[in-house]
């Protein structure tokens, strides 16, 4: 889940729905393929049915969620809070365990 600027994802604004999407790589379907598949369940309200990220961003976002999936390699779930700054520069703010 993601949203744009400020906005709190968990708790927003009434009526205010945030980009919701899943991730995954599409050599889970091609291993001949470098790919990612991002498929929307829900848009941002405030971004005019526009991804609130870029496909940079969320493949970027991407690596550093498996890469520090890999190094937590008894852990199955992450909770994390992250941003990009204005420069485009990525920020994991906070990861935890999700069970």
């Amino acid at each position: 889940n993601v949203q744009k600027g400020d906005v709190s994802v968990v708790n927003p604004p009434a009526n205010t729905i945030c980009d919701q999407f899943i991730c995954a790589p599409t050599s889970l379907i091609n291993p001949l393929s470098s790919r990612l598949s991002i498929q929307y369940v829900s848009r941002s309200s405030l971004n005019e049915g526009q991804p609130v990220l870029t496909k940079d961003e969320v493949s970027r976002l991407y690596e550093a969620v498996h890469a520090v999936s890999e190094s937590l390699n008894e852990i199955d779930f992450l909770d994390l809070e992250f941003k990009f700054d204005e420069n485009g520069k990525l920020y994991l703010k906070q990861v935890r365990p999700y069970k």
